[in-house]
């Protein structure tokens, strides 16, 4: 049985308002980031790279940890690309 033209109407207009509704939240989404962002960094040049880096300072000492102390391969798979 086909359904009414209303229903169908209505189906669209919560459609489209949903949509509405994420569009906004994704534009407060991507506002919040860049505030914290020039926040945090000052809107310096080097701001964005510290990203980067910071992850590089913290990141790579664990990782050479675990290749040390756990040796080059877990459960059969390389766990570092880098081969010193």
């Amino acid at each position: 049985m086909a359904e009414p033209g209303w229903r169908r109407c209505e189906g669209d207009r919560a459609n489209a308002a949903f949509l509405s509704s994420l569009r906004i939240q994704r534009r407060v989404i991507g506002a919040l980031i860049t505030r914290e962002t020039y926040t945090r960094f000052r809107r310096e040049n080097l701001g964005f790279a510290w990203v980067f880096g910071e992850f590089l300072i913290f990141g790579l000492p664990v990782m050479l940890m675990w290749h040390f102390i756990r040796g080059k391969y877990e459960h059969g798979l390389l766990m570092t690309s880098y081969r010193p």
